[in-house]
């Protein structure tokens, strides 16, 4: 048994603990972007986790696999470091496997002193484009689908979805222990846990339109780096600059710091 998972093919992942460390990674300015990979929130908590995995403790199974589901309905690793969806999605892909024997806790922090923060594993929105026909009616359609009692409470039982409403997140309804994903988590209160972390992430926090590109990219530094091939410093670096590069080459205005 293992400790926990590392998400080797997920650069949202560790860019959330980052995020939960102070780190930022893309920034506006005007027509033009700023890219900070490598920053030193990032390199803290890669260096933590590269240290964990070659020494054992935690496992590397790429996520959203049978290999992993797998695993996590053996007991194979002894937790798991999931988004808001995170218990959902177990409930859904363990089919009932190990109900019960689970439970959510707030994120670990580096510090008993410091005040609690916590990030987001990637996000989610829904856009309409200028193609629509009906574009005040597709608007209309997505406050209602994100604001309305009835979808936020289907989407939180029935997907895991977490609401990103505050007037969702207040539904008293949404804490059912006989139903999912609290069934799965041995009737614990999830919404309350996972409403208190959210007011815990930094708002101060931005995507690029490459972001594809860096994601992918990030798969090759971390099978380097866990391979012995590269160290922290080098992972981060040729993260950045490949990135970078790329970005540049796309056309867009965007510079180091």
């Amino acid at each position: 048994m293992k400790i926990t998972n590392f998400y080797t093919t997920s650069a949202p992942w560790t860019l959330g603990l980052a995020w939960a460390s102070g780190g930022q990674f893309f920034k506006s300015a005007g027509d033009a972007w700023i890219q900070t990979l490598n920053n030193p929130a990032t390199e803290k908590v890669l260096t933590f986790w590269d240290g964990l995995v070659k020494e054992g403790y935690v496992s590397t199974i790429p996520p959203f696999t049978t290999e992993y589901y797998t695993a996590a309905g053996n007991g194979q690793f002894a937790s798991s470091i999931e988004a808001a969806w995170g218990p959902g999605l177990l409930a859904a892909s363990l089919n009932g496997k190990t109900a019960g024997d689970w439970r959510a806790a707030p994120l670990p922090q580096w510090s008993k002193d410091q005040p609690f923060r916590s990030g987001n594993w990637g996000g989610s929105c829904l856009a309409v484009t200028k193609q629509s026909k009906h574009p005040n009616a597709a608007t209309l359609f997505a406050v209602w689908l994100n604001t309305a009692k009835g979808p936020v409470l289907s989407n939180w039982i029935n997907y895991g979805v977490f609401p990103a409403s505050l007037s969702g997140l207040a539904a008293p309804e949404l804490n059912q222990p006989d139903k999912n994903p609290s069934k799965f988590f041995g009737g614990q209160n999830l919404v309350q846990l996972y409403s208190d972390a959210s007011k815990a992430v930094s708002v101060d926090f931005a995507w690029a339109p490459w972001f594809a590109f860096v994601n992918d990219n990030f798969n090759k530094q971390i099978a380097a780096l866990f391979s012995g091939q590269l160290t922290v410093r080098q992972a981060l670096d040729a993260w950045q600059n490949e990135s970078l590069n790329h970005a540049k080459d796309d056309g867009y205005e965007v510079k180091g710091e």
